[in-house]
């Protein structure tokens, strides 16, 4: 019998099927299932990698939506002091 635990976010890193999420997302988990706006579909997820340290976890689909829409990345070189940043989550509960 499989107990769901909760839910958490992330994003789509590469057209693989790369999920990027918080390691106190999946941790103690064993099976993982993403969703994707304006989707119905369910699709299971394995992870591939963690980082407890730094709460970064890397989940990779295990069948993939017909349309991923990887996140687009900056550059820091454009960064100037002051502008503003976001942080979502809450680790600690």
């Amino acid at each position: 019998v499989e107990v769901p635990q909760g839910a958490g976010s992330g994003f789509v890193y590469d057209d693989k099927g790369h999920i990027i999420t918080n390691y106190h997302v999946v941790q103690g988990g064993s099976s993982f299932v993403v969703t994707f706006y304006n989707d119905p579909k369910q699709y299971k997820a394995k992870i591939v990698g963690v980082a407890p340290e730094k709460d970064v976890a890397v989940l990779k689909l295990e069948e993939r939506p017909a349309k991923l829409s990887p996140i687009t990345f900056g550059s820091s070189k454009d960064l100037q002091v002051g502008q503003y940043s976001f942080a979502i989550g809450s680790p600690f509960g």
